[in-house]
């Protein structure tokens, strides 16, 4: 469970090799490097995935997103949160998930999980 919201919010990938790596096991930074990428023009940083990826699954309460990685892309993901103040106390909570393919330190693709408005969104550049 990620967040104070109380929801399943996670990242499982599928490897060339067919091994699966799930980020509720693994921390996302052991398998990611950093990279900034041109995102509809705009430098923009990521942490691409390190290992060979095949498909990637994201799951964000009951929204799901599945994505097969075309050949010569690697992939990166993120958490979307926000903060409430309120007399003095912070909840944090994990609201959704992105997703993205990069070709050449290009986005080409990314999808949002939207959990506050109950809704998969992308964009194909």
């Amino acid at each position: 469970m990620n967040g104070s919201l109380n929801i399943e919010s996670y990242v499982r990938l599928t490897l060339d090799d067919g091994t699966v790596k799930d980020d509720r096991e693994v921390s996302w930074k052991s398998i990611s490097e950093m990279k900034t990428v041109s995102y509809f023009g705009k430098k923009k940083t990521v942490y691409v995935c390190a290992l060979p990826v095949a498909f990637v699954d994201v799951f964000h309460d009951r929204l799901e997103v599945h994505m097969q990685i075309p050949d010569g892309c690697s992939e990166y993901q993120a958490i979307r949160s926000k903060a409430d103040f309120n007399a003095g106390q912070t909840r944090d909570a994990v609201v959704g998930r992105c997703v993205g393919l990069v070709k050449n330190s290009v986005v080409i693709e990314e999808r949002f999980l939207n959990g506050v408005n109950n809704e998969v969104v992308g964009v194909r550049i």
